[in-house]
């Protein structure tokens, strides 16, 4: 996935969902997802971001969870090192069976593009 930070105006963001995740046996599991996130030092002080939602409708207008927030520059928080790929887990938020969808939001700092890439849905005992 990339959002073209650079071309959009600041505090412009657009919304990507999965499609609807069924939970099951949520006694013997817990479910996680993991993708991965370029990070660069091009305008490194544009806070240029990703925030990851959870969510029973596809959509971020009614009652949401939100996991975590990426910001592309290395240099913001979770500051990293060097440019990169970096992967990101969460565990999802749910404690009865039922339906769920993971929403990333990418909103515009007007920096450079964001990628989000190698997503996965994982079971864990």
């Amino acid at each position: 996935m990339q959002y073209n930070s650079y071309n959009a105006y600041e505090n412009h963001s657009a919304i990507m969902s999965t499609p609807k995740i069924e939970f099951t046996d949520l006694d013997n599991y817990y479910y996680n997802f993991s993708f991965w996130m370029y990070r660069d030092d091009g305008y490194i002080s544009n806070a240029d971001r990703i925030e990851v939602y959870f969510n029973s409708a596809s959509n971020l207008e009614s009652d949401n969870t939100l996991l975590g927030t990426i910001n592309r520059s290395t240099g913001l928080d979770p500051v990293v090192n060097s440019t990169g790929w970096y992967q990101y887990i969460y565990d999802i938020p749910i404690s009865s069976p039922g339906y769920g969808y993971i929403i990333f939001k990418a909103v515009s700092a007007y920096g450079n593009r964001m990628f989000l890439d190698s997503f996965s849905l994982n079971k864990e005992q």
